[in-house]
C-alpha cells in the first residue's frame, strides 16, 4: 500500500500567517495553478443518464485493476477566501484522481451567470463538478503543499470499484437541489463526504439482523413495556366501553317493568369505571399485561418472516444511503403482517386476562339445575353474578372462534361486525340458559319479568351498543397496529445499524489550531 499523503503543518514563528497565505490564483473559486493546464479539469456531465457522459466514458476506457481504489482522501486548501475540500483517489494501479465541486467557472473570457454577491448571501447557482484523471507529479507535490488531509479510508484487500465514486456523482447530479451550487449547504463540503458517505454505504452494505438480535431489541424493557401497556390499557377501555353501553342501554328498556333508573348514564359511566380501575389495581393489569407479552413474543418470528422473506429486500435496502430512508419498506413488511393477527391479539388478550378472573360455573344437578350461592346480598344477586361469569368466557370464545381463518378479504368493518354478531348469540344462549335454570331458585315473579324483557330486547341492545362500540374498537386496533409496527420498524433499524461487517480502516488527521478556518 502506497504511504498517505503527509499532513503539512506550517512552521513555528512570527510569519506563519505569510507561509499559510499562498498567491490569490489559489482560490475556492478558480483554478489554482499553471501547473492545472497539464491536467485539466473535464466537467462531470450525465447527458443521457448514468451511462453517457465524460466521466462515465472515461471509466469505460480503464482497464480493470485502473478501476480499484485503493484509498480514499478529503483534503483541504489551507489558502482561500473560502475554504474548499476535494476527494483525491489513489488507485491500485498508482494512479491518483481528483475531483472536485465548484460554482460555475468562467469560460472564453465570459463570466459566469452569477456574481459574488449571489454566493455570499448563499443563492443557487450553476454548479461545476469536476474531475482530473491521472494527476500529475507537478500538480501532486503542489496539491500536497497547498492543502492538508482531513480524512482517509484505506481499502487493503477488499477492493473498491470506482463506481461507487461515479454513481454518487450521478446521484448529485439529479438531484433538483444538490445539483446546484450553494455557499453554505450544496458546496465542495457536502459533495466531498457525500462521494465518502456512498463509497461506505458500498461497503458496508445494509442486511437483514438475524432473528434473535431482533428479538432481543423489539421484546428489551423499553420497547415491550410500551406496547404491553398500551394494548392492555386499550383492551380493557374496549372491554369496558362494551358492557357500560349494554348495561346503561338494558337498564334504559326496563322502565317498563317497573324497574326505576336511580342514577344518570354520567354517574354509572363514572361508576363502573371506577369499579374497573379497582379490578386493575388488584391483578387484572398484571394478568393481562402478561397476556399481551405472550401473544406479541408468539408472534415476533411471523414479524421477522416479513421482512426477511422479502426477496430483494438487500437491493431495496442498499438502495437508500440512510438506513432512516428504508423505514418506509419495513414499515409496510411489517404493517402487513400485523394486519393478519392483530384481532386475534387483541382478543386473546382479553381472553386470557379477563378468563383469570371468572369464577369457575357450579355444576349442574342431575334434573339440570344450577345451584345458587349463598350471598348476603341475596339470591338474585348471586344469580346475576353467575350470569356475569357465564356471559364473559362465552362471548370471548365465540369471537375468538369467529375470529378463526383468513379474513385477509375483508375490511376491518366486516371482520368486526362478524365477532361482534357471534359474541351476540354465545351470550345470549349462555345467560338465557343460567336464567332458565335459576329463576326458580330466586322465586321472583318480578326478576322473571325483568329476563323477559331483557330477552325480548336482546336484539335491539346489541344492535344500539355495536353502534357507539365499532368506532372506539376500530381506533383501538388502528393505535395498536400503529404502536406495533413502529416498535417494530425502529428494532429491526437498530439492529442495522448496529451490524458491523466489512469494517473499512480509515484514519481522521488532527490539525492545530493555528491553522486557519
Amino acid at each position: 500500500m502506497a504511504e498517505p499523503l503527509p499532513l503539512i503543518e506550517p512552521p513555528r514563528g512570527r510569519r506563519v500567517r505569510n507561509f499559510f497565505r499562498p498567491p490569490k490564483f489559489v482560490s475556492s473559486f478558480a483554478s489554482f495553478s499553471s501547473l492545472r493546464e497539464k491536467n485539466i479539469p473535464v466537467k462531470i456531465d450525465f447527458p443521457d443518464g448514468f451511462t453517457s457522459g465524460s466521466l462515465y466514458d472515461w471509466y469505460t476506457s480503464l482497464s480493470p485493476k485502473s478501476r480499484y481504489i485503493k484509498s480514499l482522501q478529503i483534503r483541504r486548501d489551507i489558502g482561500g477566501v473560502v475554504p474548499h475540500r476535494f476527494v483525491m483517489l489513489h488507485m491500485e494501479d498508482d494512479q491518483t484522481h481528483r475531483f472536485d465541486r465548484r460554482p460555475q467557472q468562467a469560460r472564453d473570457d465570459h463570466r459566469p451567470d452569477y456574481n459574488l454577491f449571489e454566493l455570499a448571501i448563499n443563492t443557487a447557482v450553476k454548479s461545476e463538478d469536476s474531475f482530473i484523471a491521472r494527476v500529475n507529479r507537478l500538480l501532486l507535490k503542489e496539491i500536497e503543499l497547498m492543502s492538508y488531509c482531513e480524512i482517509e479510508l484505506f481499502f487493503g484487500q477488499e477492493q473498491q470499484d470506482l463506481l461507487a465514486v461515479i454513481s454518487a456523482c450521478f446521484a448529485i447530479s439529479t438531484n433538483h437541489n444538490a445539483q446546484n451550487y450553494t455557499l453554505l449547504r450544496h458546496n465542495c463540503f457536502f459533495f466531498s463526504w457525500t462521494i465518502l458517505l456512498v463509497v461506505c454505504r458500498y461497503r458496508q452494505p445494509y442486511r437483514v439482523p438475524s432473528f434473535e438480535s431482533v428479538k432481543a431489541q423489539f421484546t428489551s424493557k423499553v420497547n415491550l413495556g410500551r406496547i404491553t401497556i398500551l394494548v392492555a390499557d386499550m383492551a380493557v377501555e374496549l372491554f369496558l366501553e362494551f358492557v357500560i353501553e349494554t348495561v346503561i342501554k338494558t337498564w334504559d328498556g326496563l322502565g317498563d317493568v317497573g324497574v326505576p333508573k336511580f342514577l344518570p348514564d354520567s354517574v354509572l359511566r363514572f361508576l363502573w369505571r371506577r369499579y374497573a380501575a379497582l379490578r386493575l389495581t388488584f391483578g387484572l393489569r398484571k394478568q393481562i399485561v402478561h397476556q399481551v407479552e405472550v401473544q406479541v413474543e408468539a408472534r415476533l418470528f411471523s414479524l421477522y418472516n416479513a421482512i426477511a422473506g422479502i426477496a430483494d429486500v438487500p437491493e431495496k435496502l442498499d438502495s437508500n444511503l440512510w438506513i432512516e430512508e428504508s423505514s418506509e419498506l419495513i414499515n409496510a413488511a411489517i404493517s402487513d403482517a400485523i394486519a393478519k393477527f392483530k384481532w386475534e391479539v387483541v382478543l386473546d388478550v382479553l381472553s386470557g386476562g379477563l378468563g383469570e378472573q371468572v369464577e369457575e360455573m357450579p355444576m349442574e344437578d342431575v334434573d339440570g339445575h344450577i345451584k345458587l350461592k349463598k350471598s348476603l346480598l341475596g339470591k338474585r344477586f348471586a344469580q346475576f353474578n353467575l350470569v356475569w361469569n357465564a356471559a364473559i368466557p362465552a362471548g370471548l370464545d365465540a369471537v375468538k372462534n369467529a375470529n378463526r381463518g383468513d379474513h385477509s378479504s375483508l375490511s376491518d368493518e366486516d371482520v368486526f361486525d362478524l365477532i361482534w354478531s357471534s359474541a351476540r348469540v354465545a351470550v345470549f344462549d349462555s345467560v338465557n340458559n343460567v336464567v332458565t335454570k335459576t329463576n326458580a331458585q330466586v322465586k321472583s315473579p318480578k326478576r322473571e319479568a325483568v329476563w323477559s324483557k331483557i330477552f325480548d330486547m336482546w336484539n335491539q341492545i346489541w344492535t344500539e351498543a355495536h353502534d357507539s362500540v365499532r368506532p372506539m374498537s376500530l381506533d383501538v386496533l388502528s393505535k395498536i397496529m400503529e404502536e406495533l409496527t413502529k416498535v417494530g420498524t425502529g428494532s429491526v433499524v437498530q439492529v442495522i445499524k448496529e451490524y458491523r461487517e466489512n469494517a473499512i480502516e480509515g484514519r481522521i488527521l488532527k490539525v492545530r489550531s493555528f491553522l486557519p478556518f
